[in-house]
């Protein structure tokens, strides 16, 4: 099955599109397939970071609820962020 795609169009420093296509050259694959390898990567790193910063979020809210001291609740989320 063939996944929905849309384009979409950027603009890149020229050396940079250099390297890139240099790597792909490397690596035997296409450059673009590169370049989506690289944004999806990305992605996924960064939606990581905006599902845990929502957890933390949610977890504060969650002790401040149940009248958890101000202290306590950074002592707790100092312990998961460090």
């Amino acid at each position: 099955m063939t996944e929905l795609t849309t384009i979409a169009t950027i603009s890149l420093p020229i050396d940079l599109m250099g390297h890139v296509k240099d790597i792909a050259s490397h690596k035997n694959i296409d450059y673009q397939d590169l370049l989506i390898g690289y944004i999806e990567e990305g992605v996924r790193q960064e939606l990581h970071k905006v599902k845990w910063c929502d957890f933390i979020t949610h977890a504060k809210e969650s002790l401040q609820k149940h009248n958890v001291p101000p202290e306590a609740i950074d002592e707790i989320v100092n312990k998961f962020t460090y």
